[in-house]
């Protein structure tokens, strides 16, 4: 990737590099979702913000058509990873739910048999 003058090191400075990399970075926040690697996923905001920021403001860059459509594609895969991320949440919260129900009953129990 090639950068320019103030960019990040590592950040393209073309709207169709930066829309690739953009692809790319949104499916490896779904790779990353889908292994439970959620530490990982506030350096997978950081980067995106350093592209969205090279990109520029909305129609200030040069998209062909070929970028516009990777570019939906990233939002169609983070919306994805962001689907998944819920589901992990929601199953975690069950669990959490069940734990508690039976960390009570065992301490219920403990107390009527201490009588």
């Amino acid at each position: 990737m090639s950068t320019g003058r103030g960019a990040p090191p590592g950040i393209p400075v073309d709207p169709a590099g930066v829309c690739a990399a953009l692809g790319a970075l949104a499916q490896h926040e779904l790779s990353l979702v889908e292994s439970g690697a959620y530490d990982e996923l506030d350096a997978v905001g950081a980067v995106r913000l350093d592209l969205l920021t090279a990109l520029g403001a909305p129609g200030s860059a040069r998209l062909t058509d070929a970028d516009k459509d990777v570019l939906r594609s990233a939002a169609r895969t983070q919306l994805l990873a962001r689907e998944a991320m819920r589901q992990a949440r929601d199953t975690l919260a069950g669990q959490l739910g069940r734990t508690d129900h039976a960390r009570r009953a065992a301490a219920g129990y403990r107390a009527s048999t201490a009588i």
